[in-house]
């Protein structure tokens, strides 16, 4: 793990993964972590995370990059896929 992420921080850890690695070392460390895969992602769920993230309800973002790059299979939903990540780093 990189990053400035300290043992003792805790908090509530928005992750995107598809396998649960992230998930698990967050919990470890004392976050309260959700998930969501990069399929969720574009789904409503994701646009549900959107608001969460708006209102600083995380203080943590994690992103790993999709598994099998599953995500750029469909190229019609490739740049709404990067586009919906770029702004929650943004944000």
């Amino acid at each position: 793990m990189h990053g400035n992420m300290h043992p003792t921080t805790s908090g509530k850890a928005l992750i995107i993964e598809d396998t649960r690695n992230a998930d698990v070392e967050l919990t470890k460390r004392g976050y309260k972590c959700e998930r969501i895969t990069h399929c969720e992602l574009l789904s409503s769920t994701g646009t549900e995370y959107t608001g969460k993230l708006l209102r600083g309800d995380y203080s943590l973002l994690w992103i790993s990059t999709p598994a099998s790059w599953y995500a750029r299979a469909r190229k019609d939903k490739t740049t709404i896929h990067w586009r919906r990540i770029q702004n929650w780093i943004h944000k």
